[in-house]
């Protein structure tokens, strides 16, 4: 059998992030208040993600974006489902009592934002997973002051703005935003703008729901701004007409997402954060993570730390953040929240205004001014245009005349996606950084509180950037040949195919040198030849490595292995950890929270009937009320590329039922979650099928407590290829065996082919399902189970019709 071990990194994954147990300004609000009366709250967990040690040890393998990506949004969310569990629960009960309004857990940050009275906030933070009860507050836009002019003709144009952060010198250099992604996080925008609709992420290829966010209804699937602020700073960002070239954006090439969350009825910061740190909800890929979130809003007063972990994780899973200084000044220590944080160079990144019309740039008298109101250190980092700019607005016109620091912070944004493009891998901490050693400094000698280092000059930023000079080798992906059941375990021996992604200049020669000094393992054979691999190219060698295990090796021991890498002129020594034994067992669990039960799995089987084909995982099948009759015999997931090869979990052709999927992770659970008021995570793959595909399978479950939702369950696969090889022509399945009128069968089956309906019914019962895809049903077939299904039949052939 064949089987992929993921690449593990050994890191410190949790630390408390705070000290303390109710805010003082929450303190405050609640003190004698009624027992009736809530309070939007945010619950800080006391486990959180150490995300400046994982930083760090990204930075000593010099890790790709991808990979930090990864790293950090998997880390987020394991600790987020075990740890808050246990409150989830509590929260769920205090509700029934009053005591509770509506809640959810976040996992960006581990946090659960909560509607809570007095006592209820009080009884929360005296418990130990708990570390800090903060009072929730709401962002709200930094309005333009917006000078009566005449609205220019849209006619080809580049901003005054735009020169002088010297896009347009990027520009001349072939650096434009191509390829790069920003996020907009603001009042929305105007999606049929000519100067933004053809760079909107969802007019690309990508679906709405990863292009968009109306934090105020999440089924929106189209943008809009009903207020103008988001559309005009977007524009700065990335907006240019195809139709008549004006151009009033810095990374005129780059795409687009925005998230709808501020000065929104109903709206929410923190969801729309968690979305863009990954807006596919695939940690596996990086091309939906915008490169920069652009900030132009701001609370007033304090200094409060709620969103200070959220942003560094947003980072430090792929995004820079940058956020508008603020247009309160020109009064000392007037920055906004929290742009007024700085408890590192860097962070928070806050933007001041200067008046780009003129050569001397003189700063904005309503740009707000440091010191923080933190800690008393220089503030903002680095200024730019904000005052009588000229951008989008909703209904395909422009307007000028614009000044603020949130006109500003967008020259910044598309300042990011410039450089991105120069290296795609460089960190958010190194581009800030370029930004402020590059400035040109205006006002006092030195960093101020004014302008802070000066105007952006992003041509010279480049020069600090590092290039991508040299290869750029590391394993993704490992292929383990094991002879039994597909893990390697205690006293065998495995060859290991390894395959080598370059995300660099072309190597040349590249051949691996593999070794441990583990003392349960041997190395059996140590090199491999790799040949050359091209850039953004992969390579398997030529031959395998070897390695075996000692009797001795205990269960669940994590080997590590170091693999040199060497090519011409280049060097690299990589880690790869192999597990002994199996990563998990199999699982059940079931839906139970709303108008439906149903039973999934961690290995591709669903319903369990305890009277059905599997005994040793009996479930409760899909009951459509709590205590209701079960009609689900069997349910089971199939994915095949042809009739000789369907992995599945269902039965076979002798009755036996299928152990073609593994699992691979626990089932983990919340309540609610971040899409539904209970939801199940987790992963198997189909190695081992007799022929498996070489994939590996991410299921979701979706169930919903209210009425009209709390008749049916959503099922959501991801489906990944980790192979070495492309699949073409894949189908997926579900297969159902209802018996509706069990003995007496005298069911009927239908498909309605405009809803993408399959069902099955008898009387009045009916069962079915629906396919959400957008790419709808491929075929249906209803099967005769004497003839079909029972002996003799039920082969791979008709599992594949």
């Amino acid at each position: 059998m064949r089987f992929v071990s993921g690449l593990l990194l050994t890191l410190l994954l949790v630390t408390a992030a705070f000290g303390g147990n109710v805010d003082p300004q929450l303190e405050v609000k609640i003190k004698g208040a009624d027992k009736a009366t809530l309070f939007p709250t945010l619950i800080f967990m006391t486990e959180q993600l150490d995300v400046q040690t994982m930083k760090h040890e990204h930075n000593l393998i010099q890790a790709t974006r991808a990979q930090r990506h990864f790293d950090v949004i998997t880390a987020l969310q394991e600790i987020t489902t075990i740890s808050q569990a246990d409150l989830l629960a509590y929260l769920s009960d205090a509700k029934a009592d009053g005591a509770v309004g509506s809640y959810n857990g976040f996992w960006i940050t581990n946090m659960i934002v909560a509607e809570l009275n007095a006592a209820t906030i009080r009884e929360i933070a005296a418990r130990g997973d708990v570390d800090m009860v903060y009072s929730d507050f709401e962002g709200e836009i930094m309005m333009p002051i917006i000078e009566e002019v005449e609205d220019p003709p849209v006619i080809s144009s580049v901003e005054n703005g735009l020169r002088a952060v010297r896009a347009d010198s990027m520009w001349m250099l072939g650096y434009t935003g191509e390829g790069r992604l920003i996020c907009d996080l603001d009042t929305g925008v105007d999606g049929n703008h000519p100067a933004l609709n053809h760079s909107w992420r969802g007019s690309n290829g990508y679906t709405p729901q990863e292009s968009w966010l109306d934090t105020s209804n999440p089924n929106s699937e189209f943008p809009f701004d009903g207020n103008g602020h988001g559309t005009h700073t977007t524009g700065t960002i990335c907006g240019r007409s195809t139709t008549t070239d004006d151009t009033v954006g810095v990374a005129i090439d780059a795409q687009w997402i925005a998230a709808r969350a501020i000065d929104v009825n109903g709206g929410n910061v923190a969801m729309a954060f968690q979305w863009a740190a990954d807006p596919d909800g695939n940690p596996n890929t990086i091309e939906d993570v915008p490169d920069v979130i652009s900030n132009s809003w701001g609370a007033i007063g304090g200094c409060p730390e709620t969103y200070w972990s959220l942003i560094d994780n947003c980072e430090a899973a792929g995004a820079v953040v940058v956020f508008a200084a603020g247009n309160e000044g020109p009064g000392p220590s007037s920055l906004r929240i929290p742009a007024n944080r700085d408890t590192t160079p860097v962070n928070c990144f806050s933007v001041g205004a200067v008046n780009g019309n003129y050569s001397n740039y003189p700063i904005a008298s309503f740009s707000s001014r440091g010191p923080s109101q933190c800690n008393g250190e220089i503030k903002p980092e680095v200024s730019a245009p904000g005052v009588s700019v000229r951008s989008s607005v909703p209904g395909g016109g422009y307007q000028g005349g614009w000044s603020g620091t949130s006109m500003a912070c967008p020259h910044v944004a598309g300042a990011v996606a410039l450089l991105r493009q120069v290296n795609p891998n460089a960190t958010a901490d190194t581009i800030k950084w370029a930004l402020m050693e590059s400035a040109t400094d205006l006002g006092t000698q030195g960093e101020d509180n004014a302008y802070g280092h000066g105007i952006i000059n992003i041509l010279a930023a480049m020069e600090l950037i590092p290039e991508i000079n040299a290869p750029y080798l590391f394993p993704n992906a490992v292929y383990i040949d094991e002879p039994n059941d597909g893990y390697p375990d205690a006293g065998e021996t495995i060859d290991l195919a390894i395959r080598i992604r370059n995300t660099g200049l072309p190597a040349e020669n590249v051949y691996a040198l593999f070794s441990t000094n583990d003392p349960f393992a041997t190395v059996l054979a140590d090199s491999v030849f790799y040949g050359d691999i091209a850039e953004n190219d992969t390579s398997i060698g030529d031959e395998s490595f070897s390695a075996s295990f000692s009797e001795e090796t205990p269960n669940g021991h994590l080997v590590a292995f170091n693999l040199d890498i060497i090519a011409d002129g280049y060097s690299a020594v990589r880690s790869i950890s192999i597990l002994i034994g199996r990563l998990t067992d199999p699982d059940v669990a079931t839906h139970d929270i709303g108008n439906v039960r149903f039973t999934v799995s961690n290995f591709g089987q669903y319903g369990l009937d305890p009277g059905g084909m599997n005994g040793a995982w009996p479930g409760e099948g899909f009951k459509m009320t709590q205590n209701g009759q079960n009609y689900l015999f069997e349910g089971a997931l199939f994915i095949g590329d042809g009739p000789t090869r369907v992995s599945n979990g269902a039965r076979d052709q002798d009755q036996n039922i299928s152990d073609d999927f593994v699992a691979m992770a626990d089932i983990t659970s919340a309540e609610p979650g971040p899409f539904a008021d209970q939801e199940y995570y987790t992963s198997y793959t189909d190695q081992n099928a007799d022929n498996p595909l070489g994939i590996s399978i991410d299921q979701k479950t979706f169930a919903f407590s209210d009425s009209p939702d709390d008749g049916f369950v959503i099922l959501e696969y991801t489906i990944t290829n980790v192979e070495n090889q492309d699949l073409e022509g894949v189908l997926v399945a579900h297969f159902e065996d209802w018996d509706m009128t069990w003995p007496n069968a005298d069911d009927r089956v239908n498909f309605d082919r405009e809803r993408n309906l399959g069902y099955e019914y008898s009387n009045n019962n009916y069962r079915g399902q629906i396919i959400l895809s957008e790419l709808g049903v491929y075929s249906f077939k209803a099967l005769d189970n004497e003839q079909e299904v029972y002996p003799p039949a039920f082969t791979m052939q008709d599992k594949w019709d």
